[in-house]
């Protein structure tokens, strides 16, 4: 509707529109994500289909289909496009989605029909390595040292990183470090750089920021390694990954003092048969004072890896290659030198994808 205003010195003439609404609106036709899909991306735009009668819309996001536990939502958005903000989605998580016309005038419509999705299912798990460290780069020769971690499950990798790795060297220059899988591929890390400095404290990711760690490089900085580490992408991540730095010159040392393994894989590429491969599971004296116990009933005959935890945090037995028989597998540990109090476990066997866990009671 052309609308014109006249004054003594000026005339300004503007364009209104004027929208009539006859009725509320009806229920919304969704769009995407589409209902069922997966791996949606923690970030993403949702759309739906406009209504003549719709002032704004309203979007709901829950975790059940009831929407008892809403855990974002929208209202008075104009246009039929939200983006969902970071940080308001988790990885591999069954979200349920819904969106309704408002309108002031007339009347909210009825919500539309429920979509599903599940999100990004990457989920990452970080290694600790401890066995034998601190490692001695000795000053003699030109050595080659290994730093293994022993990794007890059977995904296939779709993103590793190495992180915190951090020791001493007199001569950084001198060292070349690299990482090897279970598999056999290797992936350099790290050339000889710098000079004559000292010490090492880096972290390393293909999607890092561009450019090389500075000279020392001690900033505890992330960087793009020398080779790429999406050459891992698709191997079984179960054995034992090394780290190995390469000292060139002889009569220089030092120590390699820890790093880290960060594994990520997509979870919904796991078969639930494996997670079963532990069939019973006992753990007996519960409380103990002299021994205890853990008895396991297998489909198959497979190796493991064996974790107990003090409540605060210290290890007190790692078993990093074991081997279980199919059937009843019993272990006992003599508790007499233990600290009474609350201890955790964890059994990763070569089969499965998370590990078996529970907690047990030693008394004085």
């Amino acid at each position: 509707i052309p609308i014109t205003g006249t004054s003594t010195s000026q005339t300004t003439s503007f364009d209104l529109t004027l929208t009539v609404y006859d009725t509320s609106p009806l229920a919304i036709s969704l769009v995407s994500p589409a209902n069922g899909d997966v791996d949606v991306v923690l970030e993403p735009v949702i759309t739906w289909m406009a209504d003549v009668n719709a002032f704004s819309y309203e979007l709901e996001i829950a975790t059940d289909g009831s929407f008892s536990n809403i855990v974002h939502s929208a209202t008075n958005i104009i246009g039929t496009s939200y983006s969902v903000p970071a940080g308001e989605l988790d990885n591999n998580t069954d979200y349920f989605w819904r969106v309704r016309g408002l309108n002031p005038f007339c009347g909210d419509g009825p919500y539309s029909s429920t979509f599903s999705f599940i999100s990004d299912r990457t989920v990452c798990i970080i290694f600790t390595a401890s066995q034998d460290l601190p490692l001695p780069i000795t000053f003699s020769g030109t050595p080659t040292v290994y730093s293994p971690l022993s990794v007890g499950a059977s995904w296939s990798t779709n993103d590793v990183n190495i992180l915190n790795v951090e020791g001493d060297h007199n001569w950084i220059s001198q060292l070349n470090f690299f990482i090897e899988s279970p598999s056999g591929t290797v992936v350099d890390l790290y050339p000889q750089r710098c000079a004559n400095q000292d010490d090492f404290s880096f972290s390393f990711d293909d999607e890092a920021a561009p450019g090389t760690p500075p000279c020392p490089p001690t900033d505890g900085g992330t960087y793009q390694p020398t080779g790429n580490l999406s050459d891992f992408n698709g191997e079984p991540v179960f054995g034992t990954w090394k780290l190995g730095i390469t000292d060139n010159v002889n009569g220089t040392g030092g120590t390699l003092d820890g790093w880290k393994l960060e594994i990520c894989y997509n979870a919904g590429l796991v078969g639930t048969e494996e997670i079963q491969t532990i069939q019973s599971m006992k753990v007996f004296p519960n409380p103990a004072t002299d021994v205890v116990n853990f008895e396991l009933d297998l489909e198959k005959a497979q190796n493991y890896r064996m974790d107990i935890i003090s409540i605060d945090g210290k290890q007190i037995h790692e078993q990093l290659n074991g081997q279980f028989h199919q059937g009843v597998n019993q272990l006992q540990f003599n508790t007499n030198q233990w600290v009474p109090g609350m201890y955790i476990y964890r059994i990763f066997t070569e089969d499965s994808t998370q590990a078996q866990t529970g907690k047990f009671v030693i008394m004085p």
